[in-house]
């Protein structure tokens, strides 16, 4: 099984209890996609969510249905542009930058045949290198694959790779806090430049910078959410925990819970 540390973690380090403002870590990944995160830093023992856990993927169609919120007007919609090569200006980069080397090659190769001067071989060598440097390094000539017209964010958010999104939301956020019990946000802090964009899709903003997206993430929650356990079979595992010694795992399957409600049971009921 991949550990939480061998996948692309968007979230890693941005989510934060809303109720006692502690900052959320990575506890665990299941092997399906997503990741589970819970009180790492515990600034408020008394805090009622301090032993629940988020998933990752809820978070995620909670943030997304935000981005679909937020329009981009015809200026964010330039600037955007502005920044982001597409697959085709990449590959057209390249190409100069093949040409350039080249070019280089054959100047050498000509002056070591004593055709040119010193002089002229100084300035056509300094002329291509001068081109050569001005198209970038090949690791900053980075694509995405770029729609023709970006109506919200969202449209952006879906072509990008893991990596390209969270770097995005590292830009973009400056804080982000959610509701363990339901696994959404209740509150987004964007960065200053990116706080006009909430403004105009009409989010409530509480506190100056901070936007309430609660409603957005109304009927969301967990697949396939494991049934809880009743009171008789709390006991019956008790039970079978100590006279049979079965492990966690074990106890887990055969009641239809996952082994983490199972340590979380044991550890309540003492």
């Amino acid at each position: 099984m991949a550990s939480a540390n061998s996948i692309p973690q968007p979230w890693n380090r941005i989510p934060h209890c809303y109720l006692c403002d502690s900052p959320l870590r990575c506890l665990s990944y299941t092997g399906r996609g997503y990741t589970y995160y819970g009180h790492g830093i515990i600034l408020h023992k008394d805090c009622p969510h301090i032993k629940l856990n988020v998933r990752s993927d809820v978070l995620t169609w909670h943030w997304e249905r935000v981005l679909a919120s937020v329009r981009l007007t015809p200026e964010w919609r330039k600037l955007f542009y502005d920044h982001v090569r597409s697959e085709d200006e990449v590959l057209e980069l390249r190409r100069r930058r093949d040409w350039c080397k080249e070019q280089i090659r054959r100047i050498n190769k000509i002056y070591q045949r004593g055709t040119i001067s010193d002089n002229e071989y100084d300035a056509l060598i300094a002329q291509s290198e001068r081109e050569l440097a001005s198209l970038g390094q090949p690791e900053h000539l980075d694509t995405i694959h770029v729609p023709t017209y970006c109506e919200n964010l969202l449209t952006i958010w879906e072509v990008a790779t893991p990596k390209e999104r969270r770097g995005w939301i590292v830009q973009f956020l400056r804080g982000a806090y959610c509701n363990c019990a339901t696994d959404t946000w209740v509150l987004l802090e964007p960065h200053s430049a990116f706080q006009v964009l909430f403004r105009e899709a009409g989010f409530p903003e509480p506190e100056p910078g901070r936007f309430d997206v609660k409603a957005l993430g109304a009927g969301l929650r967990r697949p396939e959410r494991k049934r809880k356990a009743t009171p008789e079979q709390v006991a019956e595992i008790k039970r079978l925990r100590k006279e049979q010694g079965l492990s966690l795992r074990q106890l887990g399957k055969r009641f239809s819970i996952s082994h983490e409600r199972v340590r979380q049971l044991l550890n309540e009921t003492g």
